[in-house]
């Protein structure tokens, strides 16, 4: 019961996760959200493979399954669950730090919604920090323009 529990939390989050990319996808900002937010991405494929790896925890007690790539063998029930129960806390907290304001409502239409937010306050970023940019450049030239013009034909003179 414990694994059902802990699979259908983790389950859900990484459904989130996994829906929030793929409306980043379809709303063709994928390439850029990807260069600018690779932290992100990266904090919630961890979050993804935790949440797999209850389902992993969860086989393995109940089917005996194993990797290969896991050389131990099968593990006894009560390490198996409290595994699958660490990965499931890991999968809920990455999610709580990583995509607060993300996923607000997780309905259907939230999770659009919130992606929609999520791409328009980083162009409205990216919008302040180009006029920002705009604003010290401009202001760099002009204090070139009014600096003093050394002349080649000027002798210095001694006091």
């Amino acid at each position: 019961m414990i694994y059902v529990l802990s699979g259908l939390l983790a389950g859900l989050y990484a459904a989130m996760v996994i829906g929030f990319w793929r409306d980043v996808r379809r709303f063709g900002k994928w390439k850029e959200t990807i260069g600018r937010e690779v932290h992100m991405f990266a904090m919630d494929g961890v979050s993804i493979y935790a949440a797999l790896m209850v389902a992993y925890f969860a086989a393995n007690d109940w089917y005996g399954f194993t990797l290969p790539l896991f050389s131990q063998g099968q593990l006894m029930s009560w390490q198996a669950t409290l595994l699958a129960v660490a990965c499931a806390v890991t999968s809920l907290s990455i999610g709580y730090f990583n995509g607060r304001e993300r996923f607000l409502t997780p309905t259907y239409a939230g999770r659009r919604e919130a992606t929609l937010r999520f791409l328009a306050s980083r162009q409205i970023i990216e919008a302040a920090e180009v006029a920002h940019a705009l604003k010290v450049m401009q202001q760099h030239e002009a204090r070139q323009a009014a600096g003093r013009t050394i002349e080649a034909e000027a002798r210095e003179v001694g006091k």
